[in-house]
């Protein structure tokens, strides 16, 4: 049976990137999957009688959820508290799911693969959207449904975790398959003019690739490849609107508002100074926003989101969760330990700019990085072992120069002091 649950566990990560772009009458591909997965694992567990013990940031996690839940007490908005509690459950979901299935590199290997295989689709869809012509927000595309700034974010994480998989995945076709998708998600992450997601592409990017100790002569002919590629597709696909959008990322970081975002930040400043403990409550900043400034968004930033509703102790509990995670994957290999910061870097980027601590990448990353600790440990562990087992072996092995069954002669006995 769980195996049956891994399987499922697959298809629910790859639907993750495309939950935007495909819905169902009861709502996102993902969600639906995600439905499955949880009843599938919960037979498995009830047949097996088995469950794994969470991680000690999972408890941040489990305590980040409960003060949501809480915040219900206090919320200015008690019906967006609620909300957005029960999409939080559903993520912590995310994580456990993952965490009680994923037992070996293997197979964290395989789930990665398959969230890369959902953003392939991804980037398809964005391509077909720009040669079809439709545009979201002027001249900015995407997959169907999907939120430019959204879809090129993700995109940008997941180039950052392709670039891994060339390396760590062992079959050959998937391997070719990660170098189509690398720069064919590169042009789409243009395609959605999205100036966060080509900042977080670019810092990713540089982080995996500018490193003398990998940059071998055939990663290097496949670099230039994937650029010439990349290239080629974009002066066939991406129009000039998008370029000139893109070209004004300087200004905006410099003098801009971001597109309205710097009047939102400041409101979440403004409300943690108003309530700096406990917040105003889960989910009630678009209220909040509405009440200031006449537009009921969200803040697009899970930092100050969560400090403006959570307050000092929510935002605590968020970021000591993602430390002790990132903790763990400290003593990794050089080359995956460098891959691990780049998805971080990538993530972060778009969590400043976007409201993520709702969005399923953020606590599929932390899951996938808990069982990157734990996996690792684990080899090390059983490295240890098999070492520790050789040497007792050879340690009772008898020595070669006396052998145990040697006869005794004359000369071997010596004869007794009579002093």
């Amino acid at each position: 049976m769980h195996k049956w649950s891994f399987r499922v566990l697959l298809v629910f990560a790859a639907s993750i990137p495309l939950e935007d772009s495909v819905q169902f009458g009861i709502g996102r591909i993902s969600k639906v999957f995600g439905l499955l997965a949880l009843a599938v694992w919960i037979v498995a567990v009830a047949a097996s009688g088995k469950i794994r013990r969470p991680a000690p940031a999972m408890w941040l996690g489990g305590a980040f959820v409960a003060w949501s839940g809480v915040s219900y007490f206090w919320s200015i908005q008690p019906s967006g508290t609620v909300g957005k509690v029960s999409t939080l459950v559903q993520m912590f979901g995310v994580v456990y799911l993952v965490w009680d299935q994923v037992s070996s590199q293997r197979r964290l290997v395989i789930l990665m693969r398959a969230w890369v295989l959902g953003a392939f689709a991804a980037s398809a869809l964005t391509f077909l959207a720009a040669a079809t012509g439709r545009a979201t927000e002027g001249s900015r595309f995407a997959s169907n449904n999907a939120g430019p700034n959204n879809t090129g974010a993700l995109l940008a994480v997941t180039v950052a975790m392709a670039c891994y998989l060339i390396r760590a995945d062992e079959d050959r076709r998937f391997r070719v398959l990660y170098s189509v998708f690398i720069p064919m998600a590169m042009v789409a992450v243009l395609l959605t003019a999205s100036r966060t997601a080509a900042i977080s592409l670019a810092l990713g990017l540089a982080i995996v690739v500018v490193d003398r100790r990998i940059l071998t002569v055939r990663r290097v002919v496949g670099l230039v490849a994937a650029v010439v590629v990349a290239a080629t597709l974009a002066l066939v696909y991406v129009p000039q609107r998008s370029v000139d959008r893109l070209s004004t990322t300087g200004t905006e970081i410099s003098s801009g508002t971001l597109n309205g975002r710097t009047r939102y930040w400041a409101l979440c400043l403004h409300l943690f100074y108003q309530r700096p403990v406990q917040g105003i409550g889960s989910g009630a900043f678009p209220d909040a926003n509405f009440r200031a400034i006449g537009r009921g968004t969200v803040p697009h930033n899970a930092f100050l989101s969560i400090l403006s509703e959570l307050g000092a102790v929510g935002i605590f509990l968020f970021l000591a969760m993602i430390a002790m995670a990132a903790w763990g994957l400290v003593d990794q290999p050089q080359a995956r330990r460098r891959t691990w910061v780049a998805m971080g870097a990538t993530w972060f980027v778009g969590a400043n700019s976007l409201t993520w601590e709702v969005r399923k990448i953020t606590w599929f990353l932390l899951a996938i990085a808990l069982v990157q600790a734990r996996v690792t440990h684990q080899e090390r562990r059983k490295a240890r072992s098999v070492a520790a087992s050789a040497a007792a072996a050879a340690a009772a092995q008898p020595s070669s120069d006396a052998p145990e069954d040697a006869p005794v002669t004359p000369k071997d006995v010596v004869a007794p002091s009579l002093t």
